[in-house]
C-alpha cells in the first residue's frame, strides 16, 4: 500500500483501521508504523472523527414531519391523473398528427442545398458572417 492509497482510505473510512476492508488492514498497519505522512493523515482523520462524534443527532420535529407529509394533499394535481390511462394513445396521436403535417407540407420546392439557401437568403448569395 502506498501513501496516496492510505490517504484515500483514511478519507473514506476514517482513522479506525478496523472499519477498513479486511484485505488492506495489514498493509495499512505496516504503513502506519513506518510512514510519518501516514501518521499525520491518521491524526487529521482522528481529529475529524472526534469532532463528528461530538455532534448531536437532530431528528425532525413532529410538526415538520406532518408538514412534509401534508404536501401531496396541498398540491392537488388530480386533473393530471385523468389523462394517465390515455398517455400511450395521446403519444401515438401526436406522432400521427406530426406525420400528417410533414406529409401534407410542400417540400417539393426545396430540392437541393442551393434551393435552401435561396429560400432562406433570397436569390443573392449570403454574405459571410464575421463572428
Amino acid at each position: 500500500m502506498d501513501i496516496e492509497r492510505f490517504i484515500q482510505f483514511t478519507a473514506a473510512y476514517g482513522n479506525d483501521i478496523n472499519r477498513w476492508p479486511e484485505a488492506v488492514r495489514t498493509d495499512a498497519r505496516h504503513l502506519l508504523g513506518s510512514s510519518m505522512q501516514a501518521i499525520q493523515s491518521a491524526k487529521v482523520e482522528q481529529d475529524l472523527d472526534d469532532v463528528l462524534s461530538t455532534l448531536i443527532d437532530i431528528s425532525p420535529s413532529a410538526t415538520l414531519r406532518e408538514r412534509v407529509l401534508a404536501i401531496p394533499s396541498v398540491c392537488n394535481m388530480s386533473f393530471v391523473w385523468i389523462f394517465r390511462p390515455f398517455r400511450p394513445v395521446m403519444t401515438i396521436a401526436a406522432c400521427a398528427v406530426f406525420g400528417l403535417l410533414v406529409g401534407l407540407s410542400d417540400l417539393s420546392s426545396i430540392t437541393s442545398s442551393d434551393n435552401i439557401a435561396q429560400e432562406l437568403f433570397g436569390p443573392d448569395e449570403p454574405e459571410e458572417l464575421n463572428i
